[in-house]
This record gives C-alpha cells, structure tokens and sequence, in this order.
C-alpha cells in the first residue's frame, strides 16, 4: 500500500509533476520590496528584486500552462460530447 501511495505522489499527471507543483507552491513567500532599499540600490534589494522576478516568471509559466491544458482538456470534451 505505501509503494502505491509514493508511486501514486510522484507520477505526473498530465504535464505536471505533482511533486514539482508542491515545491514551487511551497517557495512562494517572498520578502517585501522597500522603497528605500530601492534608493539606495543596495546588493539586498538586488537580490529580493531578482527573487520576485523569478517568482512572476514561474507564475507566468504556471498559468500559460494552466491555460494550455485548460484548451486541451475543453477540446477534448468537446470531441467527447460529438461522440455522443
């Protein structure tokens, strides 16, 4: 029974590695940008900007994947339906 709950946790589904999903929604607490770090442009702000940087890119990822799999899963139920 555990082989099948670890095997079923790390299998993908789709496109999507449920595990993968877990870590990027686990990283998303981010450190508030302050203006004043921003004035002074020191090498902390750098660094949190770049952080919130990757973290717009991953999300931009995720939701054009989300969309994508949103027009496949719709066209494939529209198939479905013709079918019928």
């Amino acid at each position: 029974m555990l082989r099948y709950l670890m095997r079923l946790r790390s299998s993908t589904v789709g496109r999507i590695d449920l595990r993968e999903t877990h870590r990027h929604f686990s990283m998303m607490v981010l450190k508030p940008l302050e203006f004043a770090d921003c004035v002074t442009d020191s090498p902390w702000f750098r660094a949190n900007l770049r952080e919130h940087e990757l973290a717009l890119e991953r999300s931009y990822k995720s939701i054009k994947l989300l969309e994508s799999q949103s027009k496949e899963l719709i066209s494939a139920g529209q198939s479905k339906q013709a079918e019928c």
